[in-house]
């Protein structure tokens, strides 16, 4: 999925339990709620019954360490 799908312009959007690429993904579907994934993984479910939905972020931390 694409994440102009949803209004929230380019770039992929991952469902729980795709793999994932190490980085910071934050749920598009429940605004607040940011997961870090250290190396590549599955992303967590919501466990709530809906399908959640994540996108890659980048942290202004993470932008000065480079």
């Amino acid at each position: 999925m694409d994440s102009s799908e949803l209004g929230l312009g380019g770039g992929k959007v991952y469902r729980a339990g795709e793999r994932a690429p190490a980085g910071h993904y934050a749920r598009v579907d429940r605004p607040g709620t940011v997961i870090t994934l250290a190396e590549a993984d599955r992303l967590p479910p919501s466990f709530d019954g809906t399908v959640a939905l994540y996108a890659p972020v980048v942290r202004a931390a993470d932008l000065v360490r480079r």
